[in-house]
């Protein structure tokens, strides 16, 4: 079972996300979101680090990639999460793959099911792919262009 969490302050935003998923992925690994940076912090802390970690850049008392920042400072390459930079703002997103974040992933406001997660995770087998290959789709700025690894 791995571990997938989401961290956005928005709880509409939360429920988009998990209903993202597929059916066999809710079944089978824990997904939790948090609405704030302590609460994940905490998590962090006393449950140590999910398989794969989706951060909004926008946070009612935090940004993502300062979460981004603290999980870099506070952790080995082998404890360190996949981490998803996830938000409805592009520039933001590129700042967190530049900050950290192995990948990027579309975030569209107001959705009652977050498409991106469903079009792109609809197994566990999915998910395996996105921690297996998370070396080699690490986030890269490319020579003459910000073009970053995205799903």
């Amino acid at each position: 079972m791995r571990r997938i969490w989401f961290i956005d302050d928005k709880e509409a935003n939360q429920e988009a996300w998990l209903k993202g998923f597929g059916e066999e992925i809710r079944a089978h690994h824990e997904l939790k979101t948090f609405g704030n940076w302590p609460d994940l912090r905490h998590c962090f802390e006393t449950q140590g680090y999910p398989d794969v970690l989706f951060v909004d850049f926008f946070l009612h008392d935090y940004y993502g990639h300062e979460i981004i920042d603290w999980i870099y400072a506070h952790s080995s390459d082998d404890q360190r999460p996949v981490i998803v930079a996830h938000s409805s703002n592009w520039g933001a997103s590129n700042g967190m793959c530049r900050r950290g974040a192995d990948c990027r992933l579309e975030k569209t406001k107001g959705e009652k099911v977050s498409s991106s997660i469903q079009t792109h995770f609809k197994s566990p087998a999915d998910i395996e792919h996105l921690i297996k290959f998370r070396e080699l789709k690490r986030c890269t700025l490319q020579q003459d262009k910000e073009d970053f690894w995205q799903f």
